[in-house]
């Protein structure tokens, strides 16, 4: 069944689409009236009826199913949109229990430690006084005049300490703080290396 009538041309009798406004073969204008052909199955104006019908039922479905999908892409977008609520538990709070360990844990007391002097004093066993002419003598002449480089040897030999310089009789012989001896006078007089009450000793006489 045609949806759009045809019309049949008053002039040459031929049938043509009833949207044009003259006869497409002849070019005879439509009557006011106008001259419709009668098809084999009903009257043109049931069909055409029937086809706005179609129209309209379809244009609606079209119309629907528009607004179906813009209301489901409206409720993912809402869905995506919405900020979800996190809960955050609170952090349990540890500086009591750490405040109670500090103050459960003694102090303790550092032990009382050998100082490297006091372990220096303890390897020490002797102290003698020698120079470069003389070794192990505990006596040694010079002239008025001489200066003589004293050295003091320690025992054991690995310990590493200075030792005290000093001259009992300062107007024989003199001594300084590196050892070396200067004699100045005619006599007799003990040169002393000390260190923390061990004692060399080296008596010099002077001519």
């Amino acid at each position: 069944m045609a949806i759009i009538p045809r019309v049949k041309c008053s002039r040459c009798d031929r049938s043509y689409s009833g949207l044009q406004s003259k006869c497409p073969y002849c070019g005879a204008r439509r009557s006011k009236g106008g001259k419709y052909g009668m098809p084999e199955d009903g009257d043109p104006k049931w069909r055409l009826a029937v086809g706005v019908i179609l129209l309209v039922a379809v244009i609606c479905t079209i119309i629907a199913l528009v607004n179906l999908d813009t209301g489901s892409d409206n409720a993912t977008a809402d869905t995506k949109n919405t900020p979800t609520e996190t809960t955050v538990s609170p952090e349990p709070t540890t500086s009591g229990s750490a405040d109670a360990k500090e103050s459960a844990s003694p102090e303790v007391s550092p032990s009382p430690g050998v100082s490297d002097e006091e372990e220096t004093l303890e390897t020490i066993s002797s102290i003698s006084v020698q120079w470069q002419f003389f070794s192990g003598t505990s006596e040694m002449t010079i002239n008025v005049g001489d200066g003589i480089p004293l050295t003091a040897v320690i025992t054991p030999s690995t310990a590493d300490v200075e030792v005290t310089w000093t001259s009992d009789n300062t107007a024989v012989c003199t001594v300084d703080s590196k050892g070396n001896l200067k004699a100045v006078g005619t006599g007799k007089a003990n040169v002393i290396a000390e260190y923390n009450g061990v004692q060399g000793e080296l008596v010099v006489r002077v001519n």
